[in-house]
Formats: C-alpha cells, structure tokens, sequence
C-alpha cells in the first residue's frame, strides 16, 4: 500500500487547489485513504489516543503539544470510535474530483475563523447540503465535519477527530 500511496500523494499534489492549509489537507485526505483501506491502522491510533488522557479526567494533551484539549465525552468516546471501527465493513476509499469543493470548505472554515464560531450555517454562504450541491451537482447524500481545537494538527489527528465525533450524539 506504501507505493499506492506515494502515487496517490503526487497525483494530490499536482492538482489540488493551491492554499495556505494545501499540504494539511492533502495529509487528511491520505490518511482516511489508508483508514479506509487498513481499519487496524486507525484502531491502533486511537488506542494510542487514550494514553494521552489524563487519568479520570475529559482532558488530554498530545505529547509534544503545549495545548491541552478538554472533551465533552472523554476516553469514552475514544472506545465508541474503536469498537465502531472494528465493527465497520469494507469501504472503498475516496476518489479526489473536485477541486472547487475544497475552495468552497477553505471559505466556510475561513468564515467560521474570522467569526469565532462553529457552524455547518453561514450567513455567506447557506447550508453545509447548500454549498456541496452547488459544486457536486448530483451528490447523493451530503454531510459535512468540522474539525475543533487543531492546533499542531496533522491529517491524522483531523480524521481521528471525526471518527471520535466528542459529544456529537451518534
């Protein structure tokens, strides 16, 4: 799979849109590549997440990070993500087709940043279904995650976060 991926990586790097969160971005999309492809890997990264919890506590600290980030669920939700992961079927991994979409995600993040808030809804822009079905025209079913406390983030760390989904009722 390392070849798969090396090919995959020059393919996103030739054609993903230019940006500030470029190289971040192609790193997400990589590694739910791979998590698609090798459950297990994610499995052994989110065990390895519930070390850098402090012992009965909501909050953790990544090692080598100043930031500490306080949880709505804690280890718990960490578990939920493991045992949702080994009881996921096959999927097959996505396929990188639009370049516009990512312009229209750095746009909504951007607005959330300069808001100070978090909200699939934006005043520019609509709904999170409105901005995909105006770059995907026929997207079956849309949804959209937004990513929270990603400071010294890496690809990784964002799609752990969402396959974590704290206090997010699932």
């Amino acid at each position: 799979m390392v070849e798969e991926v090396r090919k995959l990586k020059e393919q996103l790097v030739r054609e993903w849109p230019e940006g500030k969160y470029k190289n971040l971005e192609i790193d997400a999309f990589l590694y739910q590549y791979q998590l698609l492809k090798n459950k297990e890997m994610g499995i052994k990264d989110l065990k390895e997440r519930l070390t850098w919890f402090k012992k009965g506590s909501m909050t953790y600290q990544k090692p080598g990070s100043s930031a500490q980030v306080k949880t709505l669920e804690g280890p718990a939700a960490v578990e939920d993500a493991i045992e949702y992961l080994e009881n996921l079927g096959e999927y097959n991994p996505y396929q990188f087709n639009s370049p516009d979409l990512v312009k229209s995600a750095r746009f909504h993040a951007d607005w959330c940043s300069s808001s100070g808030g978090v909200s699939h809804d934006s005043p520019l822009t609509g709904t999170s279904e409105e901005r995909i079905r105006r770059v995907i025209k026929e997207a079956g079913e849309v949804a959209e995650n937004i990513g929270v406390n990603l400071i010294d983030a890496t690809g990784r760390d964002i799609i752990l976060q969402l396959v974590i989904d704290d206090g997010v009722k699932t």
